[in-house]
């Protein structure tokens, strides 16, 4: 990812991230460590775009990026009732920390996830029509 220059935001709490062992392997196998559940989470938060992609063009931040200064993982929010006040953060080092985004607030009422914008998505504007002069 940092060779390429791409950030991905909003990775999947609960999910396995690259780099981090399933207690019951010896190794690490990539993709193949998810749980299909997990598998699941993670195309979800693909298809609906809360898991996103950002590409870095800026030659100082790819050098923060492959010097593990940055982070090339940004998890998503803890939930309101998760142990862990911040999300992670993984390194290209293969350092995962939890310095990442605070934990959610309790709100009275679920509200949905918000969306990253595309960059191929259009903005509709609803103009109301104007009265007529009587």
């Amino acid at each position: 990812l940092a060779h390429r220059g791409c950030v991905i935001h909003n990775y999947p709490e609960n999910v396995l991230v690259p780099g981090e062992r399933r207690t019951t392997l010896l190794r690490s196998k990539g993709i193949h460590d998810l749980t299909l559940p997990s598998r699941a989470i993670l195309a979800d938060a693909l298809k609906n775009n809360s898991l996103t992609v950002q590409h870095i063009t800026a030659g100082n931040t790819c050098r923060r990026l492959l010097a593990s200064r940055e982070p090339i993982i940004l998890g998503e929010a803890p939930a309101p009732e998760s142990p862990h006040t911040h999300g992670r953060r993984v390194f290209v080092d293969g350092r995962i920390d939890r310095k990442g985004l605070p934990r959610q607030l309790p709100s009275q009422e679920p509200s949905p996830a918000p969306s990253a914008p595309s960059r191929h998505s259009r903005r509709q504007v609803f103009h109301s029509p104007e009265p007529s002069p009587e």
